[in-house]
């Protein structure tokens, strides 16, 4: 009985500060959006990283926070007075909002957002693919998504990473056309913003 206990104070220990999962994030993501739409701002967007059954846990001013199902990462981008801000959302919380050094990605948003509309990554179409089931094939757990919002405009983009890579048991037949896609060109910069700048929690 003791040991039951135990088990249970040390599991509320751990789950009792949050346990949150994509609909905690969205509506975080919501809230901050309302709140750039509400300074008149209503051109912006929304980039989602996650790879599925991820779980990770947070320490967060002496408590613990652990993800529910799937950890999600997004980082909402805006242009503010003329200068570019990110600001990250997880399944923890919001982190300080960071200004950027230029302005790249809302150029590039603005002037490539009809081809961005139009742009779908096709799936993965090995060379080797013979037309039959392949046995012990892993699972590619890792998606990358983008919500658009430009005015009354609003439309999501969502891929699966290993459709955009070429290295599987066979070349890729897909590979150059994925990657000459706007969509691909916006995810590679995005990327290298999210690793180049670090992101503290509020």
């Amino acid at each position: 009985m003791k040991k039951i206990l135990l088990y249970i104070f040390l599991s509320i220990g751990v789950l009792g500060y949050a346990q949150n999962d994509l609909n905690f994030v969205t509506q975080l993501t919501k809230e901050l959006n309302d709140k750039l739409k509400a300074k008149g701002i209503d051109t912006f967007f929304n980039y989602k990283k996650y790879c599925a059954g991820e779980i990770q846990i947070f320490q967060i001013k002496g408590k613990t926070c652990v993800t529910t199902d799937t950890y999600y990462e997004v980082f909402v981008v805006w242009n503010e007075q003329g200068v570019d801000y990110i600001q990250k959302v997880d399944n923890c919380g919001l982190y300080r909002k960071v200004k950027l050094s230029n302005t790249e990605l809302t150029d590039f948003y603005a002037k490539e957002f009809a081809a961005l509309k139009d742009d779908v990554v096709k799936p993965y179409r090995s060379e080797t693919y013979t037309g039959k089931p392949e046995l012990r094939k892993e699972v590619e757990p890792c998606f990358q998504g983008i919500e658009f919002n430009k005015g009354t405009q609003n439309f999501q983009k969502e891929f699966n990473l290993f459709d955009i890579s070429n290295n599987s048991d066979g070349a890729n037949k897909n590979y150059a056309f994925n990657q000459g896609l706007k969509l691909i060109e916006l995810y590679y910069m995005l990327d290298g913003v999210v690793v180049f700048n670090e992101f503290r929690r509020q």
